[in-house]
């Protein structure tokens, strides 16, 4: 990638049309070359290569005798992901007597596939192949001096200065390029990396009116090598800082300052004491964790609040073309305009922004232009100066499934939490001392030795960096803008309640036996008090905390281990709300919308549905409605609960500029216990409150004591509890034979040994006994 193959293919094509000289010698025999160019990807299909050999060919028929028609496939070698296998079609239509159905009749045309690595050779061997091999250390060392001081321009102090440093920058390039592959795929940094390096030495030198010094040599670094947290490509160019000097002048190099730059300085230019410095930098791809990226700049000032964000839909049937168009249409419009557009959750659009990601823009009218391309299409857009786009991606996303042609293209950053608070000392000490009581909370002491059960099975949905995202947003949450001294303890003692409130009942229960024993009446005392035994108990203790008369737009977001509430359960959640209530004396109307996100194809659908319940209340402000979106599977359908819960917050922005909003978003997503870690994120940041309630149901509608008073009790006493009259239950009975009777069909979905069908024969056996009956 990056070795300017459609460069070539541009200047052979310009030339010839021009009647030009290529290399001093005349193409002769060719007045015009019409190129028709197709965006493969791992959306192409035969029937699309087929129509564009078709269109071709018509042109060659009613062009003038002496011109050309070419068909071009650009990265070809991305269809040949495809699972359509599109480029079987090229065997016939690349043979000048081809009999088979994808035959066209007419005259042959050109051909030209440009790939970044080698197809199978059934098709290579169907034409001539011009492959480039890795660049030598003197190739690099020739390509660079012409980038700071290009033929027929004079040499300035800036180019000279920054020559004798070229060669020991080419060997420390190879010898990274070399080293990639030991943390990821081969091409991650690519020659695009390299010469983009090359360029911002020489104009931050040339604005900053400096020789090349070490400050302005790390930015260069981090700017165009970012994106590997496990490889300090620094300690790489360690011998390329030699005999330069320790000043400061020059930009920063912290990660926040590193992409604020990179977004800032763009196609225009910024002043250093009164000096214009030209800078075209390349567009970002931010490499975050479940796509916490999104919450830390829509908190911080990274980027401009007028920032616009596409968020691609991941629902079944919204990875069509057509919705792909729609998607480019909005792109369009805020090139035009100008804009900082940000990506996410795109990967099937990346392929046909590949122009606009080598800024491959001319002139026109007093306006840059670029050519949008899918499939065969082609679209000539309007762009202006100020735009700029940034990729925002899952990191292990990028390295399992974003080709080196994409990755290679941007300027890659890690922004996540931690990176961001990269030189604040008390906040890596806070995360460190919060990853501690974790650990202790997840390991229990036994005879046998330590047991360490995993962080995601004792709180819900815990990945890598959720520690530093819980004191993050407590911070904002108790109003800080930094965590100093002053108050880092009252962030660390809240960033654990918080935490806590995304515990498994059985984790709970285990702490006495756990290295935090030390704090378990702690924990014990503020997890009951967050009245997480049901949904009921949940929704109640909001309505506590904000007056009836009080309007209010609240977002939750629920894990669960129980099946999801059906029309009866709904039912009963109201008639127990309304009890509950009376009892509390909390008297407020309220209704219940009930939705599943598995029953949609589309967002459109998702979001018209949303609408459509709002609007039915719009104009009752003195109803409270409580949304429910329920969704199964919540390890598999990752992107969509992402999707789903970024248009939620939309919809709700929407509502906050109302006058009458009286809504609650309660999102419940099922979680299956598996034995491998998921991706799957159970704490959703500052805009939701983000809680495990391991069964929805009531309690007593399992026949079991709630677990504040079954922590205490023994297994007997558990079947012996006996449930309080006004619950309506009949007589204080025990209920034995039912508790067991409801046991049966989870020990044996829990056997995985042989053992299940006489456990089955035992529960029989004591069920029948007549003490049960």
């Amino acid at each position: 990638p990056g070795s300017s193959k459609s460069l070539a293919k541009s200047i052979i094509s310009h030339s010839i049309n021009a009647g030009l000289c290529v290399d001093g010698n005349s193409i002769t025999g060719c007045d015009n070359v019409y190129m028709q160019c197709y965006q493969c990807s791992q959306y192409t299909t035969s029937q699309g290569i087929v129509d564009l050999f078709n269109k071709t060919r018509t042109i060659q028929r009613e062009s003038a005798a002496h011109s050309l028609a070419c068909v071009v496939l650009d990265e070809v070698g991305l269809a040949e992901d495809s699972t359509n296998l599109p480029l079987k079609v090229l065997h016939s239509l690349l043979e000048d007597s081809a009999t088979s159905e994808y035959s066209l009749k007419g005259p042959n045309v050109a051909f030209l596939g440009l790939s970044n690595w080698a197809l199978d050779p059934a098709k290579m061997n169907r034409g001539i192949m011009v492959q480039l091999e890795d660049p030598t250390i003197d190739e690099l060392t020739e390509t660079a001096l012409a980038l700071i001081q290009p033929p027929g321009r004079a040499p300035d102090s800036y180019s000279e200065n920054i020559t004798p440093h070229i060669r020991s920058l080419s060997r420390a390039y190879l010898n990274l390029f070399n080293k990639q592959s030991t943390y990821v795929k081969k091409d991650y940094f690519g020659l695009r990396d390299f010469y983009y390096f090359i360029k911002m030495l020489y104009s931050l030198c040339h604005g900053y009116e400096t020789p090349l010094n070490k400050r302005i040599m790390l930015h260069a670094i981090k700017r165009n090598f970012g994106g590997i947290v496990e490889m300090d490509v620094s300690d790489i160019f360690r011998e390329c800082f030699t005999g330069l000097d320790d000043t400061k002048i020059g930009p920063l190099s912290t990660p926040t300052e590193l992409i604020r730059v990179s977004i800032e300085r763009h196609l225009s230019t910024y002043s250093y004491n009164g000096n214009l410095i030209f800078e075209r930098s390349r567009y970002l791809l931010l490499l975050t964790e479940n796509l916490v990226a999104l919450d830390i700049i829509s908190q911080s000032q990274i980027v401009s609040n007028k920032s616009k964000i596409i968020f691609g839909s991941s629902f079944p049937l919204d990875k069509e073309s057509f919705n792909i168009c729609h998607y480019i249409n909005d792109i369009k419009r805020y090139m035009e305009t100008g804009e900082v557009v940000i990506l996410t959750n795109l990967s099937n659009l990346y392929e046909s922004l590949y122009e606009i990601m080598n800024q491959s823009y001319y002139s026109l009218l007093g306006k840059y232009w670029v050519s949008i391309g899918i499939g065969s299409h082609r679209v000539e857009c309007p762009v202006d100066p100020k735009f700029r786009l940034v990729v925002i991606a899952d990191k292990n996303t990028v390295s399992d499934e974003f080709p080196p042609p994409l990755i290679n293209r941007l300027e890659k950053h890690i922004l996540t939490v931690s990176t961001l608070q990269t030189d604040n000392p008390i906040f890596e000490e806070i995360v460190n001392k919060l990853s501690n009581w974790i650990n202790d909370f997840t390991t229990v002491d036994t005879q046998e030795g330590p047991i360490r059960y995993r962080e995601d099975e004792c709180f819900v949905g815990l990945q890598e960096d959720t520690t530093a995202l819980v004191i993050y947003s407590t911070m904002s949450l108790l109003g800080f803008n930094c965590i100093d001294e002053s108050n880092a303890n009252k962030i660390l003692e809240e960033s654990k309640l918080r935490i806590l409130r995304l515990a498994t009942p059985d984790s709970i229960l285990r702490l006495r036996k756990s290295r935090l024993n030390y704090e378990s009446e702690f924990v014990f005392k503020n997890y009951f008090s967050f009245k997480l035994s049901s949904l009921t108990d949940y929704l109640m203790e909001s309505f506590r905390i904000q007056p009836a008369d009080t309007q209010s737009l609240n977002q939750s977001f629920i894990t669960t281990r129980s099946s999801l509430l059906t029309t009866n359960d709904i039912s009963e959640l109201t008639n127990d709300l309304k009890e509950a209530m009376e009892l509390s004396n909390v008297r407020f109307d309220f209704v219940i919308q009930n939705i599943f996100l598995n029953q949609f194809n589309t967002e459109k659908e998702f979001v018209s549905t949303i609408k459509s319940d709002i609007y039915s209340h719009r104009l009752d402000c003195n109803t409270k409605v409580i949304i429910l979106i329920q969704c199964e599977e919540g390890n598999t359908n990752c992107d969509v609960i992402s999707c789903a819960k970024f248009k939620i917050v939309e919809i709700v922005n929407e509502l906050k500029r109302c006058v009458n909003s009286n809504f609650s978003f309660i999102f419940i997503v099922r979680l299956l216990v598996t034995e491998h870690k998921s991706r799957f994120a159970g704490f959703c940041g500052l805009e939701w409150d983000s809680v495990h309630i391991d069964e929805l149901r009531q309690p007593h509608y399992n026949l079991l004591p709630p677990l504040n008073i079954a922590f205490n009790l023994t297994v007997a006493e558990v079947f012996d509890y006996k449930f309080p009259v006004m619950l309506g239950l009949g007589e204080e009975n025990s209920f034995k034979k039912t508790r067991l009777q409801r046991c049966v069909q989870t020990v044996v979905s829990n056997s995985t040994t042989d053992r299940g069908p006489r456990r089955v024969e035992l529960l029989s056996m004591i069920v029948s006994n007549p003490e049960y009956s």
